[in-house]
């Protein structure tokens, strides 16, 4: 999916440590679009569902393999997210926690730029497929002038 010029990656399905794990090493991958390199790779993750007594520490060490990977900027998304986003920020990322889906299209609407690469992942019931319809609302909007 490409929106404003960005190339999106929309996994909003589910979510465990594994697999936002090896989606952040795809990302991580993608370096080259249209010959030019990537301008940024942003994960916008949210929390992952039934993990458990040992949550807080899987979204943690996420966090940490995000900022291994080089990923220029994280946003967590609502509850045990925010471990993530301290992890990453420890290891120097820059990184941001907001409470809602739809506080995170509005990040998005603001801050992602032709040329980005965004991940959006999370467990089904962090509805996080919220945040695209936000962004792209925001987007439709300006359109008309709005």
């Amino acid at each position: 999916l490409e929106l404003a010029g960005a190339t999106i990656i929309n996994d909003c399905y589910n979510s465990n440590p594994r697999a936002l794990d090896s989606m952040v090493d795809a990302l991580a991958a993608m370096g080259q679009r249209n010959g030019e390199p990537a301008r940024r790779h942003i994960v916008i993750a949210g929390e992952m569902l039934e993990l458990g007594a040992t949550g807080d520490d899987l979204h943690r060490r996420s966090g940490t393999h995000m900022a291994e990977r080089h990923v220029d900027f994280v946003l967590g998304v609502r509850g045990a997210a925010r471990y993530m986003v301290e992890a990453a920020r420890e290891q120097g990322v820059s990184a941001e926690f907001v409470e809602t889906p739809a506080e995170a299209g509005e990040w998005l609407a603001h801050e992602v730029h032709p040329g980005d690469v965004v991940l959006l992942k999370a467990s089904r019931g962090v509805k996080l497929e919220q945040a695209l319809e936000v962004w792209k609302s925001s987007l439709q909007a300006a359109a008309k002038g709005l």
